[in-house]
């Protein structure tokens, strides 16, 4: 086989050219992902100390069905029942899943001033998982599990804490939702009456049930109760 410089050194070259154009594309996507990365950050960062609904559901009876059951039972109960409230916040843009920690879920959604759409999105989706109640119960296979669900407007403060790096939510306003919650009966939905806005009329029944004296805090709450008004698919 013939030996030819010439062809050693365009080999030489376009080996230059690849490894250029390797690096130059590696550089591009680790900027790429860095602006999306700012992006999602600086949208969370616009959202700290603002207005927010927060609404809280609990699993009721659940750690009874943990009692026997191995973490690989739990696990897989658990992963289908976070895809079951995704799937109901799809068509819900302005309300965020913000974590589900053991057999408690918290949703949010921000709003600005006299935005009465959050709240309405917010009642819908309350009342689509209680409708939906079989359905979870068939999902841990028990038909004494059940939810409760608390609702609360306020002021919150949010953002990322490290070690692990995990987006969190700081307020009274998160405590108070937690609490309501806590009052709730098992299969029902109670709201701070200050939280109610007209648009909430369009889903839910609202029964007045008076104040509550609720841990942790000095003042009686007034809160309502939600039910589903009309079926929501």
């Amino acid at each position: 086989m013939s030996y030819h410089p010439e062809t050693e050194q365009i080999a030489k070259q376009w080996g230059r050219v690849v490894g250029l154009w390797v690096v130059a594309t590696w550089v591009f996507r680790r900027m790429s992902m860095g602006r999306i990365d700012r992006m999602f950050h600086s949208k969370r960062d616009s959202q700290q100390s603002s207005r927010a609904i927060v609404c809280i559901i609990d699993l009721c009876n659940f750690s009874t069905w943990c009692y026997d059951k191995s973490s690989e039972e739990v696990m897989c109960a658990m992963f289908k029942y976070n895809r079951f409230i995704t799937q109901r916040l799809k068509r819900l843009p302005r309300l965020e899943k913000i974590e589900l920690v053991g057999d408690c879920a918290m949703i949010v959604g921000w709003k600005s001033e006299n935005d009465g759409v959050v709240m309405r999105e917010m009642s819908e989706f309350a009342m689509n998982m209680l409708q939906h109640i079989d359905t979870i119960r068939n999902i841990f296979g028990d038909h004494n599990i059940s939810i409760r669900i608390g609702i609360h407007e306020g002021v919150t403060s949010s953002g990322f804490v490290s070690n692990p790096r995990k987006f969190q939510m700081f307020g009274s306003t998160v405590n108070l939702a937690s609490r309501i919650e806590s009052a709730a009966s098992n299969g029902t939905c109670l709201v701070s009456d200050e939280s109610i806005c007209d648009s909430v009329n369009l889903f839910c029944n609202i029964t007045p049930k008076g104040l509550f004296k609720l841990k942790g805090v000095h003042e009686e709450v007034s809160c309502s109760k939600l039910e589903p008004k009309t079926m929501v698919m």
